[in-house]
C-alpha cells in the first residue's frame, strides 16, 4: 500500500492531546471492547505471522496507522478483542470472518453521515458553495432536532471535511446488547444486522422528511443510511483525503462549519473541545423503544432474505388432512396453549402451511385459530403474510437445534417434535418433504446434480 502519511500528519497526529481524544473515544474502558483502525479506506489489516489481522483502536495500532496513513478511520462498532485474533487472509476466513466480526461487536454507535450532491457530475458537490453548505448544516440541525425529541445528551456532531457526521453514542445500546454473551454466534451476527438495518431505515424515513420540509435543498444533501458491522468514519481530528482540513466537533445546539477552524495544525481551542466530546449518554432506553417498530421490521427482512434465498416450492396437491401432517406439526395443533416459542412456532406454520398447498383461506383460518387459542401476539403482526407461500418451511435440523427465540425459527423448547417410523424415511430433511412425496422427490434430484 502507498504511504499517504506526511511529516505534517504525523506531527498532527503524535499531538498527545489529539492522540488522548482519538484513543478516548475508540476503547469502552470498563467492558473491554474496542473499535477497529482502518487507515486511509484501504488499511484494514496488517501482517501477524504472515496472515492479515484487524487493528486494534489501542496506542499501538494508532501509532502503526499515522506512519503510514494521511486519514484515521474506526469502525462505528466497538468488537471483542476476539476479534483482533481472526485471520483474514484467504477468500475463506474472511467470509467466515464476515459472520464472526458481527458476532464479535459488543457496542454500536449509530452514524449518520450527511454528504453532498452533486446532481450534474455523480460526485459530491463543493462544500464551499453557499447553497450546499446551507443543506449540509440544514439536514443535520433536521435530524439533531429529531434525536433531541429522544436521547438529548447523547447527540454528537463533526465537520467530516466535506459534510457532517451526526453520532448517536453508543452507551444508548447498552441494553439490546445485554444478552450477547448467551447467543450463539449465528444469533449474535443476526442481532448486529437487525440493529443496523433498523438504524438505516430511521435515516431514510427522516431524510425523507427532510426533503418534504425543505424542497430545495434536495440537489445539495443527502445521508448515507449505511450502518454496518463495518462501516467506518473518520475519526475526530483526522486529516480529510484531499482537503486541507481535519475532523472537529460542531456544536449540535447552533451547527455551522467553520472551514479556518477546521484547518491544520489545529489551534488549541479547537483540540481542547475534543475533551468533552462524546463523553456522556441517555440512559432511558428511549431511544431503543422508539427503534422497536424499526427493529421488527429489519427482522422480518432480514428473515426474508434467509429463509427466501431459494426460490418457495409449492406442492401441486392441496394437502389438508391433519393425517398427512409430520408429528412436529400436528403436536403445534394440538398444543392448548404456548407461552414463549409462540411466534416461531406460528411462522414454521405460515410456511409449512404454504408450501403443501393449502388454500389460503383455510391456512388462513386454521394459523389465526391457533393464535387465538394461545393468545399470541403474532395474530396482530403480518408473520402469517410474511410466511404463508413467501418463504421455505425451516428444515428440521434448523427446526431441532435451539435459537435464541424469535427471528430463530425452532421449536426445541416447545417438545413437539417426536419422530416416527416417516421422519427416518425422509431422513429428518424438512416437515413439508415429509408430507409431499413428489416434493421429496425433486429434491433428491437436485442434490445428485450437486
Amino acid at each position: 500500500m502507498e504511504k499517504t502519511a506526511t511529516k505534517e500528519t504525523i506531527e498532527h497526529y503524535m499531538n498527545p492531546e489529539i492522540k488522548n481524544t482519538i484513543l478516548r473515544c475508540c476503547i469502552n474502558v470498563e467492558s473491554e471492547y474496542v473499535k477497529w483502525f482502518v487507515g486511509d479506506q484501504t488499511g484494514w489489516y496488517y501482517k501477524r505471522k504472515g496472515k492479515n489481522a484487524a487493528i486494534p483502536a489501542i496506542s499501538e495500532g494508532y501509532d502503526l496507522q499515522i506512519q503510514k496513513f494521511r486519514t484515521l478511520h474506526y469502525t462505528l462498532a466497538y468488537y471483542d478483542y476476539d476479534l483482533f485474533t481472526l485471520n483474514f487472509s484467504s477468500a475463506d476466513e474472511k467470509t467466515e470472518g464476515k459472520t464472526k466480526s458481527k458476532a464479535l461487536v459488543k457496542a454500536y454507535a449509530f452514524g449518520i453521515d450527511i454528504d453532498t450532491v452533486d446532481q450534474e457530475n455523480g460526485h459530491g458537490a463543493n462544500i464551499h458553495e453557499p447553497a450546499v453548505k446551507e443543506a449540509v448544516e440544514s439536514m443535520a440541525s433536521f435530524f439533531v432536532s429529531k434525536l433531541k425529541e429522544i436521547c438529548p445528551n447523547s447527540i454528537y456532531c463533526l465537520y467530516s471535511g466535506g459534510g457532517i457526521y451526526v453520532l448517536i453514542h453508543h452507551g444508548v445500546f447498552e441494553e439490546y446488547f445485554k444478552n450477547y454473551p448467551e447467543k450463539l454466534e449465528e444469533q449474535k451476527a443476526l442481532d448486529t444486522d437487525i440493529l443496523t438495518d433498523a438504524l438505516n431505515k430511521v435515516i431514510m424515513e427522516w431524510q425523507n422528511e427532510f426533503y418534504t420540509q425543505f424542497p430545495q435543498h434536495k440537489k445539495y444533501a443527502k445521508a448515507d443510511a449505511i450502518n454496518g458491522a463495518k462501516r467506518v468514519f473518520k475519526t475526530i481530528f483526522s486529516i480529510h483525503k484531499k482537503h486541507p482540513y481535519a475532523v472537529i466537533p460542531l456544536d449540535k445546539d447552533n451547527i455551522k462549519i467553520d472551514f479556518e477552524k477546521a484547518k491544520y495544525p489545529l489551534s488549541q481551542e479547537v483540540i481542547k473541545t475534543g475533551e468533552s466530546w462524546y463523553t456522556e449518554y441517555d440512559k432511558d432506553n428511549k431511544f431503543l423503544a422508539y427503534l422497536e417498530p424499526y427493529l421488527s421490521k429489519a427482522t422480518e427482512d432480514n428473515i426474508r432474505n434467509i429463509y427466501a434465498g431459494e426460490s418457495v416450492l409449492i406442492s401441486e396437491t392441496e394437502h389438508i388432512n391433519f393425517e398427512e401432517y409430520p408429528p412436529c406439526i400436528q403436536n403445534i395443533l394440538k398444543m392448548p396453549s404456548c407461552g414463549a416459542g409462540a411466534t416461531r412456532a406460528l411462522a414454521i406454520l405460515a410456511a409449512y402451511l404454504g408450501q403443501i398447498g393449502v388454500p389460503h383461506n383455510t391456512a388462513k383460518a386454521l394459523w389465526c385459530e391457533l393464535a387465538q387459542r394461545w393468545s399470541a401476539a403474532a395474530l396482530t403482526t403480518n408473520v402469517f403474510e410474511s410466511w404463508y407461500k413467501k418463504m421455505n418451511c425451516p428444515g428440521c435440523k434448523t427446526i431441532m437445534t435451539p435459537g435464541e427465540g424469535y427471528p430463530s425459527v425452532d421449536l426445541a423448547n416447545l417438545g413437539v417434535c417426536k419422530p416416527n417410523s416417516k421422519c427416518y424415511l425422509v431422513k429428518f430433511s424438512s416437515p413439508v418433504y415429509y408430507t409431499d412425496k413428489q416434493l421429496y422427490i425433486e429434491k433428491l434430484k437436485r442434490d445428485l446434480l450437486r
